[in-house]
């Protein structure tokens, strides 16, 4: 039963303080004096330094700060003070004191109170004084109340707050450690005090990662104060600097290297969409030992949650080394249980076998049990069935190799040992980066559609892929000469990867905190500067950008990998029918046509929690008359939900704005009045906007066609089109359905094939209609600006600047006149530009610097409202 190893380093204390801290736990109490004596003079000013520092850093780079953290750093920073100075007796009580602090402090009231008193009801359930199944049974007969509710099955209007604000951090803390309590419980022979039992439940970070992992209640109890404080309290500072560091890698990664899904053409980049899908991993494990190093801090001296897995040479290596508290808590209540059941159905290699099956089947159905818990749904896809499946095969043959044929590694290090090992480790790391990829697409289909693209491949690109491999193999042996071969002389000579934790912690700390400083930034010139904001943000890279604005549209987002800013967005978002993607909505109907859909005429409700206004015309804005009056000048405004204002009150949109500002600083002089007509409708794409050209815009009689492009167009133009050659519609332009015809497109087939069949096309399908827009404009004698919008976060992003240049050279090749906003934004922080955490359209101040900008550029246009310049002249 060799899976049930553990890999796994510790920190050990000085020998010379064993004996002092044995008599400290047994009580004596010139023992303790002696010991806390000594802390105090010799190092807990250390200490203190050190997590001031670190504190400071996780602040500055704002840490998991949509989940709270931020304001629990105060509680970490004093009651870890006074938690080493009291006596042992008071600390476990103080930590549960702290615990409940930081819930009121996170969650409001009085949802911080109902979740306190229904986690107590569920643990006092676990000692009512009754037989231990009937105490089971009436668990879960509560837990599935519970799951109803979050699953919105059962719902009311005083349930809405407690489904999405309560059971997400009650499942977070009750989900998995519920069931470790209740097995112990069994089987308990020491008994534990009320302080004891209820800060296993109510740990202190745990409010804040809801992510949390699974802490076996033995080892809660076995490891409180098995070494001497200082070493525990130095250890959990380590973890703590080596959390950070893994979530800003995190970052890095996720912010500068994982590929847009348009950008996946070549072998290069489905290579590094494949690895960097395994890398964002770190997220978890950075998370992970941010929080048993915060643990640490008040005395409870967990093991490691991972150990170096990327590291790992085999799939039952990673297996013991990744997520280190889950494969425990399933040997625990899963493997070890079957093994011993199936003792007269087969041979151990039997047993091995169906026991593992049992393990990955149920791990499987756990992380949807876990999704439930935490997102409100139950998916069971075929990714997941399909990455678990492989998985537990591998982990299976690797067992029945150990058992079989246990190969011991010779002491000391060997150029052979050295090149398998490295050559066994690169190539699981290749494996799960394949698989880890699969796992984290929408479907199968989509993963095959992105990583067909490799078929492109150049056979440059093919041996610059076979020579990075070999480069690795080459390193991770050098690394193996460096770490092992003085081991073949004495263990205790081996180089250590960190020689003195305190001072590592220090400095590490220092510098991250240090370039963050406004005066070093600022000397580091711009670039440096943007690196160093974009790692002090959670925010969405291009990828979820994307998939956020197929979410919108399509529904097809898959947050379900805890691996993104998009998941802690989403995690917050209000269920129903207000906050969802437009074409889902009450304000929308549906056509039989290639619109497929419109704003309903004459509409009063709300969307996104925004009062939600139509006109007799279904656009969203103003009652206006069909004949424009006289002395007026009127704009007729083509755009999507920017335009539309999702989210806000119709009189906040920068289309009502301008409209204002126009009326009451230059309405009297040229033009007696000003009108900006709102044709916008979330989703609609540049075809879309030439149809309502066609049909609907010449009616109104405009002076000015404004048609707003963004860097997203061709990802609605995609979904759209997807949508309706799967529906069996046609365009209602041919030499669009030529283009069609070309990409090979049949209604039987799955949209994401359809997509990956038409995105070659897409830049062609824009360039003719912008070219047909123009020409229908020019014959209705109709001035049209092409008026380029940036996105939040837009142009941080390359791949973003990438698409707006080549729109930009569409439309003016197509004779467009072409005007932008770039840098309409200005500093404004980002948050402050979104109506909500999970929604990146305009919040209201950001609809009002949209307006004051296409305010100052209308003056400048010519032929405009205000007179002014050709506005392609003024272009940079």
């Amino acid at each position: 039963m060799t899976i049930g190893q553990s890999a796994g380093t510790e920190i050990r204390p000085p020998p010379a303080r064993e004996d002092l801290q044995g008599s400290f736990l047994t009580g004596d109490q010139s023992a303790l004096s002696r010991l806390r004596e000594r802390l105090l003079a010799e190092r807990l000013p250390v200490l203190v330094l050190q997590l001031t520092l670190v504190l400071a850093a996780l602040y500055r780079y704002r840490i998991e700060a949509g989940y709270g953290f931020q304001r629990i750093i105060p509680l970490i920073f004093g009651g870890f003070i006074v938690h080493a100075l009291l006596p042992l007796r008071y600390r476990r009580p103080f930590f549960l004191s702290l615990s409940f602090a930081a819930i009121a402090v996170v969650l409001p009231f009085p949802h911080s109170v109902v979740l306190v008193a229904v986690g107590l009801g569920l643990i006092g359930i676990c000692h009512l004084p009754v037989a231990f199944w009937a105490r089971v049974g009436l668990l879960l007969f509560v837990a599935a109340g519970l799951a109803s509710v979050r699953a919105g099955w059962m719902s009311g209007s005083g349930l809405s707050g407690f489904q999405v604000v309560v059971l997400p951090v009650l499942g977070s803390i009750f989900m998995f450690r519920l069931a470790i309590y209740l097995y112990d419980l069994r089987h308990e022979t020491k008994p534990a005090s009320i302080s004891e039992r209820l800060s296993y439940f109510f740990l202190l970070p745990n409010v804040c990662f809801l992510l949390f992992p699974v802490v076996d209640y033995q080892t809660y109890r076995r490891t409180y104060y098995n070494e001497t404080e200082a070493a525990i309290y130095q250890k959990g500072l380590l973890w703590m600097v080596r959390g950070l560091t893994h979530l800003l890698l995190y970052r890095l990664i996720y912010q500068f290297l994982v590929p847009a899904p348009a950008d996946v053409q070549d072998l290069g980049t489905v290579v590094v969409f494949m690895v960097t899908s395994y890398l964002l991993y770190l997220r978890i494990s950075g998370q992970f030992h941010l929080i048993v190093g915060i643990l640490c801090l008040f005395g409870f001296n967990l093991p490691e949650t991972h150990h170096l897995y990327y590291f790992a040479s085999s799939y039952i290596d990673l297996w013991r080394r990744i997520n280190i508290y889950w494969k425990d808590f399933v040997m625990k209540m899963l493997y070890y249980p079957a093994f011993v059941r199936l003792k007269n159905r087969g041979g151990i290699a039997t047993r091995i076998v169906l026991s593992t099956a049992v393990v990955f089947a149920s791990t499987w159905l756990l992380h949807s049990y876990q999704w439930l818990w935490l997102q409100g749904s139950f998916p069971l896809t075929a990714t997941d069935g399909v990455f678990w499946a492989f998985l537990g095969l591998m982990v299976i043959i690797n067992s029945l190799l150990e058992v079989r044929g246990p190969k011991r590694r010779s002491p000391g290090w060997s150029l052979r040992g050295a090149v398998v090992r490295s050559s066994r480790t690169i190539g699981l790391f290749v494996a799960m980066s394949v698989a880890w990829s699969f796992w984290s697409s929408a479907s199968p289909g989509a993963w095959l559609a992105t990583v067909s693209n490799a078929r492109s491949s150049t056979p440059g690109q093919v041996i610059f892929l076979l020579g990075l491999i070999l480069a690795a193999v080459a390193l991770g042996v050098l690394l193996q000469y460096v770490f092992e071969r003085p081991a073949k002389t004495s263990v205790a000579r081996r180089p250590a990867l960190v020689f003195r934790p305190a001072l590592y912690t220090f400095s590490v700390a220092f510098a991250l905190s240090f370039v963050t400083l406004p005066g070093v930034r600022e000397q580091a010139g711009p670039g440096a500067q943007s690196f160093i904001e974009a790692l002090r943000r959670d925010r969405l890279n291009m990828a979820d950008r994307d998939l956020a604005e197929r979410g919108y549209y399509e529904g097809l987002l898959d947050a379900g990998r805890f691996t993104s800013a998009l998941s802690a967005a989403r995690g917050g978002k209000p269920k129903g029918r207000e906050w969802v993607f437009m074409r889902a909505s009450n304000v929308v109907r549906p056509r039989d046509d290639y619109f497929e859909y419109e704003l309903k005429p004459s509409y009063e409700g709300t969307y996104k929690d925004a009062p939600f206004l139509t006109n007799r015309w279904g656009m969203r804005d103003e009652e206006y008359d069909l004949q424009k009056p006289p002395g007026t000048y009127r704009i007729a405004l083509l755009g999507a939900s920017y335009e539309l204002g999702a989210g806000v009150n119709h009189d906040q949109t920068f289309e009502a704005v301008l409209e204002e500002e126009l009326n009451r600083l230059d309405a009297g002089g040229e033009h007696d009045h000003y009108e900006v007509l709102n044709f916008s409708v979330g989703g609609y794409s540049l075809v879309h906007k030439a149809m309502l050209v066609d049909t609907k815009i010449g009616a109104f009689s405009p002076d000015l066609i404004l048609l707003t492009i963004y860097s997203t167009e061709e990802l609605r133009l995609l979904t759209h089109m997807a949508n309706m050659v799967s529906a069996g519609r046609k365009v209602p332009y041919p030499p669009l359905e030529e283009v069609l015809h070309r990409a090979g497109v049949l209604p039987t087939m799955e949209r994401d094939e359809i997509r990956e069949r038409i995105e070659p096309y897409a830049y062609e399908i824009m360039g003719w209609t912008l070219r047909y827009m123009f020409a229908t404009s020019q014959e209705l004698d109709l001035p049209m600006l092409a008026l380029f919008v940036p996105i939040v976060d837009d142009f941080e992003s390359a791949t973003n600047r990438e698409r707006h240049q080549r729109l930009r050279r569409l439309a003016l090749d197509a004779g467009l006149d072409v005007a932008s906003l770039d840098g309409v934004y200005g500093d404004t922080d980002r948050s402050e530009l979104q109506v909500a955490p999970w929604d990146h359209h305009l919040s209201v101040r950001g609809h009002r610097l949209v307006a004051d900008g296409l305010y100052q550029l209308l003056r400048e246009y010519q032929p405009g409202p205000l007179g002014g310049t050709p506005a392609n002249e003024s272009l940079p």
